[in-house]
């Protein structure tokens, strides 16, 4: 709060110093924090004591640091008024010519798993590595979920991350490194609308014109691949032409695009009905240090502070449980975090923001 308003008064020089000072030693202060105390045994002791939906556990080692958590989750912040993207971008309501079902027909509950099994990548997990840009792994699958189901199956091909984090500079907040970074899903939906994707498959694939050009690394107690202390953030190179020299399709052929992006109605049922009828959307939410240690159960904020950053993942489906309402989920910290990549969280009352920021676009027919 200090720093915001530091920033927005846009003090002088000298109060400016003493504000950019001070932020540092927050940032320095919160490091230590995390390094101290929030992967400890004590803190998910304490989260248990408190929580009365769900269940914290060790999804990290203890030794865990503020540098190598910077690489899970994004440095931004969603966008203070929705009405500055409502010029640029849509919002959809909760009907459409083209939809099937209607609020009447909206289950208890629902998971795009199952209902469309026929395009089984649906469910995959995927692990980000040491890139904090959640929301090109929730944007990309999220698109080859809905090309997939549009298509009854007959187009399964997974759609390129590494294009969709390579190519689209306004994605992220600051396009002047080749490195991941933070940025917004509706901006990378924009983008699919705009420019398109390439497909391609994960790290080490055969999918496609462009897989993932890095691993995932080791973070979590039971995960394969080096371990994430080693590691930097991947450095971003934007290819015109197929990297996998296997793949058979010339790249300018295999440019996939959507129609116009939107933000989804914050209204319960809207979201419901956008994923009953299109498939799997993407969702925004405020994160918070216990976040980081789910296991099971329907997650709500119970213990720790704010994070600065934001985080972006692919929503499936809803439900409830032990009388809870939820909505499904999955991440990309690999299948070791949370319930084998996937949480629940608390339904209809906004939890962690997460109704605010929901975005798609659906794929253009040919």
């Amino acid at each position: 709060m200090f720093f915001n308003e530091c920033h927005l008064h846009r003090p002088g020089r000298v109060f400016s110093t003493f504000c950019t000072f001070m932020f540092l030693m927050c940032s320095l202060s919160q490091a230590d924090r995390v390094d101290q105390y929030v992967f400890s045994v004590e803190f998910v002791q304490e989260i248990n004591s408190l929580a009365q939906t769900w269940e914290a556990g060790h999804n990290f080692p203890i030794s865990m640091t503020y540098e190598e958590l910077g690489f899970l989750l994004d440095l931004s912040e969603p966008p203070a008024n929705r009405s500055i993207y409502r010029s640029n971008h849509s919002e959809s309501e909760a009907s459409g010519s083209d939809d099937s079902f209607t609020v009447t027909d909206i289950p208890q509950s629902f998971d795009a798993r199952v209902h469309w099994a026929h395009c089984p990548d649906i469910g995959k997990v995927y692990d980000q590595g040491a890139c904090p840009s959640s929301y090109a792994f929730a944007v990309a699958p999220a698109f080859s979920d809905r090309r997939c189901i549009q298509s009854n199956g007959q187009q399964s091909e997974p759609m390129s991350i590494d294009y969709l984090l390579s190519c689209c500079h306004s994605c992220k907040f600051n396009d002047t490194t080749r490195e991941c970074g933070a940025g917004q899903a509706i901006t990378a939906w924009w983008f699919l609308h705009k420019r398109g994707v390439v497909s391609g498959g994960e790290y080490g694939s055969s999918k496609g014109c462009q897989p993932l050009s890095f691993p995932p690394c080791h973070r979590v107690f039971s995960s394969e691949g080096a371990s994430c202390t080693d590691q930097k953030k991947p450095q971003l190179h934007c290819h015109t032409r197929c990297t996998n020299v296997d793949y058979d399709i010339p790249y300018s052929q295999d440019r996939h695009r959507a129609m116009i992006q939107y933000f989804v109605a914050t209204k319960e049922d809207s979201i419901k009905l956008e994923i009953l009828n299109h498939g799997p959307v993407t969702a925004q939410i405020t994160t918070y240090e216990d976040f980081l240690h789910y296991k099971s159960g329907v997650y709500k904020h119970t213990a720790g502070e704010r994070f600065p950053h934001q985080h972006t993942l692919k929503l499936i489906g809803w439900g409830v449980e032990n009388d809870t309402p939820y909505w499904l989920l999955i991440n990309s910290w690999g299948k070791s975090w949370g319930d084998e990549g996937t949480f629940k969280i608390l339904r209809g009352a906004a939890e962690c923001n997460l109704e605010y920021y929901v975005t798609a676009a659906r794929p253009k027919r040919y």
